[in-house]
């Protein structure tokens, strides 16, 4: 799956802005990072760890890889990430 923020939803500083809902969210540094990256932009989560491997040291690939996943889920179920397939 690719994931990207909704329109109307951002980054700023630590906090993702839901303007729909006036929801404001507080972030880590790497869900803020993470975040930064799929807006306006589709990525999956594979190519958002490739590119952060090459800044951040990976313990373990697949535990991240996982919690990535699950971290973009949650948000889709919020409404502020949007999800499709591959092209």
């Amino acid at each position: 799956m690719e994931y990207k923020l909704r329109e109307g939803a951002y980054v700023e500083g630590n906090f993702l802005v839901d303007e729909e809902s006036g929801n404001l969210y507080e972030l880590n540094e790497e869900a803020t990072v993470v975040l930064s990256m799929i807006s306006g932009e589709w990525m999956s989560p594979e190519e958002i760890l490739k590119l952060l491997s090459a800044e951040w040291e990976l313990d373990d690939f697949d535990k991240a890889l996982e919690d990535v996943r699950k971290f973009l889920e949650s948000l889709c179920e919020e409404g502020v990430v949007e999800k499709r397939s591959p092209m």
